[in-house]
């Protein structure tokens, strides 16, 4: 059987993570109908206390694995095990922390419910914070498809998890006890994977390195945390659990948007990796354009479709009691041009992390100055116009290191003359469609009648301006015969 390309690869794992998102956003869709406001700002604390705890304790030693599974020499099962032992050792301090504060944790976020549900997501942190490595070994280990399958079918699960107990009557608290099962998949799979994968046991001398290789990670990824998330507590704070529900489902990033440049960057530093040590400068450059050129052929009609329609989008997907959400979204939205990749993925394949943690000490600097000037001045929305700038001020810092790492000039990383005429095309092809607005229809309608003018105008325009390629069309081609889809299905068996 003739092996999938790189390409095909990518497109196979970056369908899984925007299947994840969509099942998300789906997630979200039926909560906001089954819960009311109260019980559906609970839920959103406790994932948001889940993913914040995790991120820290976590310490960012799983993303090492993509640096060193690669370069294992056969070595790959103590690395990973030592790195599963870690994490295991760091879910249940934090899982043990959170229960012993769960009373203060009631106090701060304005919700008691939160201390009387702390005994059920500290098991989320001490199934979920190990298994972390799962996704991680399978990707560094060239079993992308499985990755994407595995992302796919425990997205569903995670949304028949959280959706059914609801519609059978039962309450939040059983439908978060049933969620611990979506974690525990992850920790087992985690297992298996030690146990399957070749090489010797856990190295001292090597988790030294491997610690060193993480401490600007780890240190970057909390306050990259506190940085990304600072919004969502403060609101937390001071708004009770029904106001913070209303935020939440307008400060949330598109499901392209938060997973696509995420996971295209995961699947580029091994790559990064290889190409930076045989010093094939031209090759990283070459790779690092095509995938920003294409991430932009889709973020920008997306931006220009999204914000000139986001009070429409917010009104259908989570009803007109969550329409205020609408200003927050399009905050939110405005982040969209610019998140093209992970632009932290140089700076992780040649081995310097340290701007990375710099990065979010600016950031959250930055965040944290404009939030308390916000909230007096703006209000509700302050913390959200904090977020999107703090995130463009760390996103120039990080472009400007990694031209410094490769030796090249901070304007040469990006495509600016290529991307400012999708940009342009994305906004005339939004303003021909902008009447449909005006016309008094329903949500659902304008949407739909909208979005089926706007694409074709889109295709059309940028097929008119030649900004397609060749290798897009031909990637497009095997796509719209959905065999690399296949082919891929058919893979993932083998992969695992």
């Amino acid at each position: 059987m003739k092996r999938l390309s790189f390409s095909d690869k990518t497109v196979l794992y970056l369908g899984g993570n925007i299947a994840q998102s969509l099942l998300s956003l789906a997630q979200g869709i039926i909560l906001v109908r089954l819960l009311n406001r109260h019980d559906y700002g609970t839920f959103q604390q406790v994932m948001l206390l889940t993913s914040a705890i995790a991120s820290i304790a976590a310490m960012s030693l799983h993303q090492s694995l993509y640096y060193f599974i690669p370069k294992a020499d056969g070595k790959a099962r103590g690395i990973i095990s030592q790195t599963f032992s870690s994490l295991l050792l760091m879910g249940v301090i934090s899982g043990g922390m959170v229960y012993l504060l769960r009373g203060r944790l009631g106090v701060g976020f304005n919700n008691p419910d939160l201390a009387r549900l702390a005994g059920v997501f500290c098991l989320f942190l001490m199934s979920g914070i190990p298994g972390k490595v799962t996704d991680v070994t399978l990707i560094s280990s060239g079993r992308i498809v499985s990755a994407a399958v595995l992302t796919v079918a425990t997205s569903t699960a995670m949304l028949l998890l959280t959706s059914l107990p609801i519609v059978l009557g039962y309450g939040l608290r059983l439908m978060l006890i049933c969620v611990v099962a979506y974690y525990l998949t992850y920790f087992l799979l985690a297992v298996i994977l030690i146990v399957r994968t070749p090489g010797g046991g856990p190295s001292l001398g090597l988790m030294k390195t491997q610690l060193i290789h993480c401490l600007p990670l780890a240190l970057a990824g909390a306050v990259g945390m506190f940085r990304s998330k600072l919004d969502k507590f403060i609101i937390s704070f001071f708004y009770p659990p029904a106001r913070f529900a209303v935020y939440s489902r307008g400060a949330f990033e598109l499901p392209l948007v938060a997973i696509l440049p995420w996971a295209l960057g995961n699947l580029l530093i091994p790559r990064f990796t290889a190409l930076h040590a045989r010093k094939d400068r031209a090759g990283m450059m070459a790779l690092w354009r095509t995938a920003i050129r294409r991430v932009a052929l889709i973020f920008f009609p997306i931006f220009a479709f999204s914000f000139i329609f986001a009070d429409n989008l917010i009104a259908l997907l989570y009803t007109e009691s969550y329409a205020e959400g609408a200003s927050v979204f399009r905050i939110y939205l405005c982040l969209l041009p610019f998140r093209l990749i992970s632009y932290r993925s140089i700076l992780q394949a040649v081995g310097d992390t340290r701007p990375i943690f710099v990065s979010t000490v600016v950031g959250l600097s930055v965040n944290a100055a404009l939030t308390i000037a916000l909230l007096k001045t703006v209000g509700f929305i302050g913390p959200a116009i904090a977020f999107v700038c703090s995130e463009l001020v760390s996103m120039g810092y990080i472009l400007s290191r990694a031209g410094k790492a490769l030796n090249l000039p901070f304007p040469s990383l990006l495509p600016w003359r290529r991307m400012g005429k999708l940009f342009g095309i994305a906004g005339l092809a939004g303003a021909g469609v902008y009447p449909i607005k005006l016309a008094g229809l329903s949500e659902g309608l304008t949407l739909l009648i909208a979005c089926s003018a706007f694409a074709p105008l889109y295709l059309a325009m940028i097929t008119r301006s030649k900004l397609l390629e060749e290798s897009d069309r031909a990637l497009i081609k095997r796509w719209g015969s959905l065999s690399v889809l296949l082919k891929g299905l058919r893979r993932s068996g083998g992969e695992a």
